[in-house]
């Protein structure tokens, strides 16, 4: 049920001495309980969709916390700069191979997987809604 509001303007007298009429504007107000109603069964999906949407959700979150362990594993490499005790090591299909100590080589393409992880982590991140 609607509630209704009436607003009245008095009468004025106008200054050649008639009445003018009062004036009725009307204002309605849905009451919020039938708007909540209303989105609560549009929101809700059919079993199979549901349980498709839990499967894709359950496929984000072991995604999400792949990346969250390589980001750890990656953060805990110490490179130290002024040695080269670290190794880095690239190989393809292929079989070919690419082998570098250089700890600067080493310590920015840690950072540029850092970044890159950060950005998929974001990614799913986003997609984790019901």
């Amino acid at each position: 049920m609607n509630t209704v509001k009436e607003l009245a303007k008095p009468a004025q007298t106008p200054t050649n001495g008639s009445k003018l009429p009062t004036q009725i504007q009307t204002a309605v107000t849905p009451e919020p309980s039938k708007i909540k109603g209303a989105k609560e069964e549009e929101t809700i999906l059919p079993l199979e969709d549901r349980l498709h949407k839990l499967n894709m959700l359950f496929d984000l979150q072991k995604k999400f916390n792949r990346l969250a362990e390589t980001k750890a594993k990656l953060q805990s490499f110490e490179i130290a700069q002024n040695r080269e005790n670290s190794e880095l090591l690239i190989s393809d299909d292929e079989g070919n191979e690419f082998k570098t100590t250089n700890p600067e080589v080493i310590e920015e393409v840690k950072k540029l997987v850092l970044k890159v992880i950060s950005q998929k982590e974001s990614e799913v991140a986003a997609k984790l809604n019901w």
